[in-house]
């Protein structure tokens, strides 16, 4: 495994992004970069949960953060 640490349904976690996980301001979730395949990607889980959710369109990303109500993701990605 080059570049990363195993997280649930055989993805692994982007060491090279600068907020590896990061909470919801509500606490109830929990955001990730983490490679699978080629590419990364950021995942959502909730806190008392294992199974993290793909979050379409955000291929490439490198760093994640939430607004401060919670309802939008941002993130930085790797470019092209």
């Amino acid at each position: 495994m080059d570049g990363g640490r195993a997280v649930a349904g055989g993805r692994h976690l982007d060491r090279r992004a600068r907020h590896r996980t990061v909470f919801t301001p509500d606490g109830n979730r929990l955001g990730f970069v983490a490679q699978h395949g080629e590419t990364t990607a950021v995942y959502l889980r909730p806190v008392d949960g294992f199974e993290a959710a793909h979050v379409p369109g955000t291929e490439g990303a490198v760093s994640l953060f939430f607004s401060p109500d919670g309802e939008w993701i941002g993130f930085y990605g790797g470019g092209a």
